[in-house]
């Protein structure tokens, strides 16, 4: 499981570009969230908007947000936008059960 959330760590840093980590964040974003809002996973964040992309604070966010135990895969994302940078994290998050039955139970 660690290994998988520092591959994905990894391959995150990879899209980014090398001129991009100098421009502010002019917006963060959550893709993929259904059960887990947003604002509750951006308040685990460190990155804020208005500061400057940071490498090291991007993999400590992603990690921040493996660490809330309710996703399988988290990534990050950034586009550039004409104010700055957008990124975003996308999640998966992990199944929720909605149902538990037990059969075959008897008393003795």
């Amino acid at each position: 499981m660690k290994l998988n959330r520092l591959i994905s760590g990894a391959a995150a840093l990879l899209f980014f570009c090398a001129c991009a980590w100098a421009q502010p964040v002019s917006s963060l974003k959550v893709e993929g969230n259904h059960e887990v809002a947003a604002s509750y996973i951006l308040q685990n964040v460190k990155t804020r908007v208005g500061a400057e992309l940071d490498r090291a604070v991007v993999m400590s966010d992603i990690q921040a947000i493996y660490d809330l135990g309710f996703f399988s895969y988290v990534d990050a994302q950034v586009e550039s936008a004409a104010d700055g940078l957008v990124l975003t994290y996308v999640v998966t998050e992990n199944p929720v059960i909605k149902d538990l039955r037990f059969q075959g139970n008897t008393v003795y």
